[in-house]
């Protein structure tokens, strides 16, 4: 049925092309740029056939695109999950030319570096501030998820073609009113989610303290307690356990993410003792 239709499709507009050259036809046209010519294009087919030999999807190479090359990047872009066109476009590049990287994949990535790096250097042009350090850690895919809802991208903070099409591609600029009222938002929204979180973690440590079973202080004194202590945990953990932090986000163990809060709660009494200290002499 299908490929009836694309007969049809193209069957049409080749017919209304003899009758009217002003109608153009129904075929994909080359990316042009400065460097386009002859040997380039020769080169970039010679590219592609190398990268589909080695992932095994192509068994000899010619000079022209021709059938089998069109199979095996089909071939290729059904093991992708891209549509299998038979077209080397941009996402098909992409994809080709660069690994999907994911907080959870930890084997590829660290393997990768050079990409991680050019992922971050991309990021922090795009004005999404992360550290360049080669390490695809729990802030940079929260980098890479604002950049993914200000394209209108599915915001699952993993760098695959999609992704580093619209990075390294050409794209339609974004306003940077628009731009920054996104971005403010979005980390506006998140602060707000992680301090409720870290709130309700050291609540939870107070409340069901194992060291004081004894005692119980009333909800309110509690949410109280949680709210000052929710502004001391992150000087104290942020820095001394990030990395402790990034494994958990790597192994989706988001619940974990929050008991270092839970441990405050259970020491909420000793780190107010030592506030009152500090502050009253």
């Amino acid at each position: 049925m299908l490929k009836t239709l694309r007969a049809f499709v193209r069957a049409r507009f080749s017919t209304n092309c003899q009758l009217a050259k002003s109608v153009p036809c129904f075929t994909m046209r080359p990316i042009l740029h400065e460097e386009y010519n002859s040997d380039f294009f020769n080169s970039s087919l010679g590219e592609l056939q190398d990268i589909l030999s080695n992932k095994g999807f192509l068994q000899t190479k010619t000079d022209n695109f021709n059938a089998e090359i069109r199979e095996a990047v089909k071939a290729f872009q059904t093991s992708a999950n891209l549509v299998p066109d038979g077209i080397v476009g941009p996402l098909t590049w992409a994809a080709l030319l660069y690994p999907t990287l994911d907080i959870n994949n930890r084997a590829v990535w660290e393997d990768a570096t050079e990409h991680v790096i050019m992922l971050q250097t991309r990021l922090n042009e795009e004005k999404f501030k992360v550290k360049v350090d080669g390490c695809f850690n729990r802030k940079t895919k929260q980098a890479l998820k604002r950049f993914q809802v200000a394209h209108a991208l599915r915001a699952d903070g993993v760098c695959g073609p999609r992704s580093w099409s619209i990075l390294l591609g050409q794209r339609q600029v974004l306003s940077r009113r628009l731009s920054r009222n996104i971005m403010d938002f979005l980390e506006g929204e998140w602060l707000i989610i992680e301090q409720l979180l870290m709130v309700a973690s050291i609540q939870i440590g107070i409340l069901f303290n194992p060291f004081e079973s004894g005692h119980r202080y009333p909800f309110w004194t509690t949410l109280a307690v949680s709210y000052v202590l929710a502004y001391v945990g992150p000087l104290v953990l942020e820095n001394k356990i990030s990395f402790l932090l990034d494994e958990l986000e790597g192994k989706k163990a988001q619940v974990l993410r929050w008991a270092p809060y839970v441990l405050i709660g259970f020491l909420s009494r000793q780190i107010l003792h030592v506030i009152k200290i500090i502050i009253i002499p």
